[in-house]
């Protein structure tokens, strides 16, 4: 399952560029556009819609990639999806690092990017992530230049940092002597200053 993106419908079918693969050409028959009775590619596919479509066959010496829409399962897409945009966090990190370096960004792949997905994480955006609390964890296990390490994980600070949670409560307070809208009053303000203190 492989993220697209449609450049042309047709008669019988629409051409897609593959995201993930440098932008190969593909193309999806109207067959395969829907389980259901297609009449009309465009009312299941737009120009410029980025989607999840299965590859069904690749020939080799003509280029060319089927793809279908037809046999996907929701939680196939979903996973999928999910690994396509860590696999897009992972390569603008990676890019990032490349231009820092002056090195191309094919070489940081083939010296020690590659091997990110090899050391026993799911996926490499996975190790990027306990590298920021472990580095050690992470590059004991990759042949990685100290030089490289240390943009690396200057990067993956910038580009990973966790955002801040905000937590907003609704709640009401009562008070029935007499003075209760006063003593209420007094009660957030010294809240509120404890909280800044706290900070």
């Amino acid at each position: 399952i492989v993220m697209v993106q449609t450049t042309e419908l047709r008669d019988m079918g629409a051409n897609v560029i593959l995201l993930e693969y440098d932008n190969l050409e593909g193309f999806i028959m109207l067959s395969h556009v829907s389980s259901r009775r297609v009449r009309s590619v465009a009312k299941f596919l737009k120009i410029g819609r980025k989607e999840m479509m299965e590859v069904m066959r690749v020939d080799e010496e003509k280029m060319c990639i089927d793809l279908s829409k037809k046999t996907l399962k929701a939680d196939a897409v979903d996973e999928a999806h999910k690994r396509y945009i860590s696999s897009k966090k992972v390569h603008a990190i990676m890019k990032q690092t490349a231009v820092k370096l002056k090195i191309p960004v094919q070489q940081l792949y083939e010296q020690w990017g590659w091997d990110l997905y090899d050391i026993g994480f799911e996926h490499a955006h996975d190790a990027f992530r306990i590298a920021l609390a472990d580095p050690e964890q992470v590059f004991s296990k990759i042949d990685i230049p100290p030089e490289h390490q240390t943009v690396l994980l200057e990067t993956i600070k910038r580009k990973m940092t966790v955002n801040p949670l905000k937590i907003r409560v609704d709640f009401s307070l009562t008070c029935t002597s007499y003075d209760g809208i006063e003593v209420i009053r007094e009660a957030m303000l010294t809240a509120r200053h404890e909280v800044n203190d706290a900070n």
